[in-house]
């Protein structure tokens, strides 16, 4: 999904827009892991300690901003 362009429009091809949706809310909660953040730009081996990290992080949340 690039941002201003909709690929599959949602009365069309409901499933495919709500794959796109939960592909798009995945990244944001990853994105807040701090390893993940700091690194965004870099390839990362995906560790123990890193699948712990994020583990941690999502138990962590209680509520969801959009």
């Amino acid at each position: 999904m690039n941002f201003g362009e909709v690929f599959n429009n949602p009365f069309e091809n409901p499933e495919a827009f709500m794959v796109e949706m939960i592909i798009q809310g995945v990244n944001v909660l990853l994105s807040d892991v701090p390893t993940i953040s700091k690194k965004w730009n870099e390839e990362i081996e995906i560790t123990d300690e890193l699948i712990k990290e994020i583990k941690e992080h999502i138990e962590s949340i209680h509520e969801i901003e959009f």
